[in-house]
């Protein structure tokens, strides 16, 4: 089942990709739910995961009638800011505790101590 239906409704951009590791999906999810509060009509450009992290390349699309909108973007900003930083301790394949590590080919990956060994499939 794709539950990314509400992020994909949301890209934009000639680059655009949805790629989320299934232990980061719950993590996007509440960031969504966080952008979609400060932002109703935020765009997403790209999510994906680098050097063992998650990426999030989204627009803050504030409202014509928005007073503050510096300060609205600063938050939103922050909220991904923030998970990018918490899925550095999120295993990428099942959501537990994880570590940000290298494997023996050069890649990095935040995993649990369970899938740290796993491949890529």
């Amino acid at each position: 089942m794709d539950d990314r239906g509400p992020l994909v409704r949301r890209l934009v951009g000639e680059y655009h990709m949805i790629d989320i590791p299934v232990g980061w999906r719950k993590l996007v999810e509440n960031v969504n739910f966080q952008l979609a509060h400060i932002s109703p009509g935020y765009e997403i450009y790209q999510i994906k995961q680098k050097f063992g992290a998650l990426r999030i390349y989204a627009k803050c699309v504030a409202p014509s009638n928005e007073a503050n909108q510096e300060v609205g973007e600063k938050i939103f900003d922050s909220i991904i800011h923030s998970a990018e930083i918490r899925s550095t301790h999120i295993c990428d394949r099942c959501g537990q505790p994880g570590i940000r590590e290298e494997n023996d080919r050069g890649w990095i990956f935040t995993r649990c101590p369970k899938h740290k060994d796993a491949t890529n499939d």
